[in-house]
């Protein structure tokens, strides 16, 4: 899975870097994103790609009840899944993200990791809705693909996000693409990631500054 992730790239290089042609938000620095935050995420709007903002934790349109939404949707069954396929059709989005964390089961408890790309940030695919609530309130939010763990990430965890090379992105923010979506669905080369154990303070959300990132033990690379 996916459950903590950073976001610290300025707006003028999120927007250069990833061909955004119009911004509804202003870009926030996090260290430390837990679900329900809200987040910066790429769509396509009429030909043109949007910075916009969701809510982390995907409400499906058709829900009675808010809440915080699933943050994660499994890419295996994402088209068959009653609370992702609307979304997986009609509302697919770019996650910009500086790294995500994982943590690692031990005989003493569990360390957490951060992974990020070793020559470049990652993109994450993801979708969103948009649910109303009975009084007519409207919430956007969002959620990150999972898939099977590399090599890498594998001695960390068994899932990792579903991370999108340039070409891939296009595609996948295309409203007809042209290739099976699904086939984009898998795990990144191990090449393009690293990844280190950090203190375990990131285990708490106010934890929210540089020092999350601060290597306490061995590399992986």
């Amino acid at each position: 899975m996916c459950g903590r992730f950073a976001q610290i790239r300025e707006e003028e290089e999120l927007m250069k870097s990833l061909s955004v042609h119009h911004c509804e938000v202003s870009v926030e620095t996090s260290y430390n994103i837990a679900p329900g935050a809200d987040i910066s995420i790429i769509h396509q709007q009429d030909g043109r790609r949007v910075l916009d903002s969701r809510r982390w934790g995907l409400i499906p349109f058709w829900a009675k009840e808010g809440g915080r939404g699933m943050i994660n949707a499994r890419s295996e069954t994402i088209s068959e899944k009653p609370s992702f396929r609307h979304a997986f059709s009609k509302r697919r989005c770019l996650i910009p993200s500086s790294g995500f964390y994982e943590w690692e089961k031990t005989e003493t408890g569990k360390q957490p990791w951060f992974i990020s790309g070793k020559h470049q940030s990652l993109v994450f695919a993801g979708i969103w809705e948009q649910w109303k609530s009975p009084e007519c309130f409207s919430v956007k939010t969002c959620a990150i693909l999972t898939c099977e763990a590399n090599e890498l990430m594998a001695p960390i965890h068994h899932r990792m996000p579903v991370i999108l090379q340039e070409k891939e992105r296009n595609i996948w923010l295309d409203p007809q693409p042209k290739l099976d979506l699904k086939s984009l669905l898998r795990p990144c080369s191990q090449e393009l990631l690293q990844a280190w154990p950090v203190s375990s303070r990131v285990n708490r959300p106010v934890f929210n500054e540089p020092d999350c990132f601060a290597q306490i033990g061995r590399a992986h690379v």
